[in-house]
């Protein structure tokens, strides 16, 4: 269940670089569902709602098992998380740490991936943003930073890069007193001991957070406090500096 492994580094004499991802997709290719019909079951969960559109990496699902509720995760046909950034998740949570949610269960079904997960009902921080007045967010700011900063660090020290920070990828388990969680790992990486940078020619992210190197095709942990700092320029101003002014020449995964 472990065995999907790192992606190589390249060998050179001075920093060293993960070997690029080699697939492009067009535009206009969309992933298919990989539920042609809305599932009432999942290997033993009652699936209550679909929570997110057929878009993007995957889906998702409110489930409920023995009267606890789930998130279901699952990715369209094709698409697969990397499995070592999950069991680094999975590490986290168990010991103790509370900027993640909680991961129960990875695996493959029927040829496609799945996750089940701790489910938040607290909303997620662009919903608080949108609702909040801005004394408030202002009020909330510190905090925010810091809380978001202290799960980077957490995730940089592993060696992993989120890759898709963004106020609808960090939920509020609480917010009186506030206590956020970082989610959605489904494009995150980690970059090899010897290596400071991930390499792809496939880009994968949200183009307004992203940092501009990440255009490039090449970028390290740097990217992920760029996204930070977008979040944060989010919450004191209601709305992201770049809106609109990006159009990628090929798909966002």
């Amino acid at each position: 269940m472990e065995s999907f492994g790192y992606e190589p580094s390249a060998q050179s004499d001075g920093p060293t670089e993960s070997q690029p991802e080699t697939r492009r997709e067009d535009l206009t290719q969309h992933a298919p569902s990989p539920w042609e019909a809305f599932p009432e079951q999942f290997r033993g969960y009652k699936v209550l709602k679909r929570m997110t559109d057929t878009t993007g990496e995957a889906q998702t699902f409110l489930v409920e098992k023995e009267n606890q509720r789930y998130v279901l995760k699952l990715y369209h046909p094709g698409k697969t998380p990397d499995r070592e950034v999950l069991r680094h998740i999975r590490e986290m949570t168990e010991e103790g740490k509370r900027y993640f949610p909680i991961l129960y269960e990875h695996d493959e079904e029927g040829g496609k991936y799945y996750e089940v997960v701790e489910y938040i009902a607290g909303g997620h921080l662009g919903a608080w943003i949108k609702k909040t007045p801005s004394e408030k967010r202002l009020e909330k700011l510190p905090d925010i930073v810091l809380q978001i900063a202290e799960a980077l660090h957490i995730l940089h020290e592993r060696k992993l890069i989120h890759r898709d920070l963004k106020p609808a990828n960090v939920l509020l388990r609480s917010e009186e007193p506030l206590e956020l969680v970082l989610i959605d790992f489904g494009i995150s990486r980690q970059i090899d001991q010897e290596a400071t940078k991930h390499a792809t020619v496939v880009f994968k992210g949200t183009p307004a957070y992203c940092a501009p190197e990440e255009f490039t095709g090449l970028f390290g942990w740097e990217a992920d406090w760029w996204h930070l700092g977008i979040v944060a320029y989010e919450v004191i101003k209601g709305s992201i500096p770049l809106l609109g002014s990006i159009k990628p020449s090929f798909r966002i995964r």
